[in-house]
Parts: structure tokens; sequence; C-alpha cells
């Protein structure tokens, strides 16, 4: 495994672009898709931190794959975190797991990308509603490599969504060049 996509979705069962997106790259050779919510339910006492860590510790590129929820990550992408990024493992003395991998982020907005601007309804621009994850990344000592977004995720037509998909296809395809 080259590229490990972290997924989040607490309503994957009605989503469209995600799970477009997933669709167009969990079959490619190299990358591995662990779907949280799928497999740990919305029990975050579940999650199985060794295991996730040894998927970490085999990818070079981790993707955090989520629709923006509030502004931020869902629920169990942030207890995920919490978790697996544990002292020892991902920071402190002498953790260096994550040091030097790349990273990524997936997202999908509602909003439009106009949105995201001082004079948009959202006010600031989408990097800063995720500079937290981008903060994680450097606090891990990673290497923060970039966003893919896909606005105007629910009101899409089936066409911008396959578009979405294609373009997320790519963007995967594309990692390290």
């Amino acid at each position: 495994m080259k590229t490990l996509i972290v997924f989040s979705h607490q309503y994957f069962k009605t989503s469209r672009t995600n799970k477009a997106m997933l669709e167009a790259v969990k079959c490619l050779e190299g990358v591995e898709v662990r779907n949280l919510d799928q497999i740990y339910g919305s029990d975050i006492f579940k999650i199985d931190i060794k295991k996730e860590q040894e998927f970490l510790n085999k990818a070079q590129n981790i993707i955090f794959q989520f629709p923006l929820f509030w502004y931020s990550t869902p629920p169990m992408l942030r207890a995920y975190q919490d978790e697996v990024f544990a002292y020892g493992y991902a920071y402190g003395d002498n953790a260096a797991a994550l040091k030097d991998k790349n990273f990524y982020i997936a997202t999908s907005s509602e909003s439009s990308k106009d949105d995201f601007s001082e004079n948009g309804v959202n006010k600031f621009s989408l990097e800063t509603y995720l500079l937290p994850l981008i903060r994680t990344a450097s606090f891990t000592k990673m290497k923060f490599k970039g966003i893919f977004t896909s606005y105007s995720a629910f009101s899409a037509s089936d066409e911008e969504v396959a578009e979405f998909a294609r373009k997320y296809r790519e963007f995967i395809l594309n990692l390290g060049k």
C-alpha cells in the first residue's frame, strides 16, 4: 500500500459525492480505504488503535476524506485523530511513526468556492477552517501537501458528481508526481 484514505461520513448511505469519489479510487492499485463509520459504527471507543496504526505505518500518502461537517471533520474522524495519533506514536519524545509521510485532505462542502471568502457567506477561506488538520500534520512531522475539494457537493448534478469523482481519481493517481 502506498496511499491510505481514512474516510468518515456519518451519512454515507445518502451521500452522492463522497460515495462517488470513493468508488472512483477504491480499486486503484496501492490504495487502501478505511471507512471508519462502516468499520466501527458510531462507537468511538471501538477504534482498534493498533490496527489503524499498522495501516498508517504502511502508507506513504495519508488522505483524510470527509464532508465538511459544521466547519470541521465528522465525529468519528475526530475520535480517530484523538485515539490513533497517540502520544509516543505520532508525537512526543522519539515518536516518529508519521514523520515524512505526505498528508492530504479531501473534502466536500455544500458551499461554493466563492462562499469561502471574506465577502462570502462563510467569511473565511476553506484553508482557515481546515487549519487544525494542517497543523496536526505539521505537529506529527508529516508533510502537508494540499486539499482536494468538491464544492457545492449536495446540490451538484449527476454529471458534476461524476466529474468530482473523475478529478479525485486523477488527484490520487498523481500523488507524489
